[in-house]
C-alpha cells in the first residue's frame, strides 16, 4: 500500500496535476500516489512475491471541503482515478472500518520472510514495463515519472492546459 501523506489544513486551488497550497505548486497528491504505485508495479521483478499494489492519499488535517475538491480533479485523470483520498473526516470513523476504507480490508500482513525478500528485490525493467516500453517505441504510450521529474512533467502538462482553456 502506498500512502502519500499530506498535512494541509487549506487549499488554494487543484487540477488533475497540480495543487497549490499556501502560494506553492505540488503535484496533485492522488498523481504523486499514482506515480510511486506506477513505479512498484513496473521496476520491481517480484512476480513470485504475487505483489498487488495500491495507493492512497491522507490528508488527515483536512476538512471534506478540501478531499472532495481534490478527489474532483483527481477524478479528471483516468490513471489517478483508481488513487483512494482520505481526510480528517475519513479518519475519524471507528478503526474497524479504517481498512474498508483504505480499499485494504482484504489484506493480511505478510510473513516476515516475505517482507525481508520485498525488501531485497531487485529494481530493473518488470515484464509490464518492457510491454510497455513496446508501446513506447510504437507511438503510444509514455513514460511515468516519480519525484522532481514527475513534478516538472506535470507543472508542464498544467500549464498547456491553462493556455489552451484560456484560448
Amino acid at each position: 500500500m502506498v500512502i502519500e501523506l499530506k498535512l494541509w489544513t487549506k487549499l488554494d486551488s487543484t487540477t488533475p496535476t497540480r495543487t497549490r497550497v499556501g502560494g506553492h505548486e505540488y503535484t496533485h497528491p492522488c498523481a504523486q500516489a499514482a506515480g510511486y504505485v506506477r513505479y512498484l508495479r513496473d521496476w520491481l521483478t517480484a512476480d513470485h512475491l504475487r505483489l498487488e499494489v495500491r495507493g492512497v492519499a491522507v490528508l488527515p488535517d483536512a476538512s471534506p471541503d478540501i478531499t472532495i475538491h481534490l478527489r474532483v480533479a483527481a477524478d479528471q485523470r483516468e490513471a489517478i482515478r483508481e488513487i483512494g483520498i482520505f481526510g480528517a473526516s475519513d479518519l475519524a470513523r471507528p478503526a474497524a472500518e479504517l481498512p474498508k476504507i483504505f480499499f485494504g480490508d482484504d489484506l493480511r500482513p505478510p510473513d516476515p520472510d516475505v517482507v525481508q525478500e520485498f525488501l531485497n528485490v531487485e529494481h530493473r525493467p518488470s515484464e509490464r514495463l518492457l510491454t510497455r516500453l513496446a508501446d513506447v517505441v510504437n507511438g503510444n504510450q509514455v513514460f511515468d515519472l516519480v519525484g522532481a521529474q514527475q513534478d516538472a512533467y506535470l507543472t508542464v502538462l498544467d500549464k498547456i492546459a491553462q493556455a489552451r482553456d484560456a484560448r
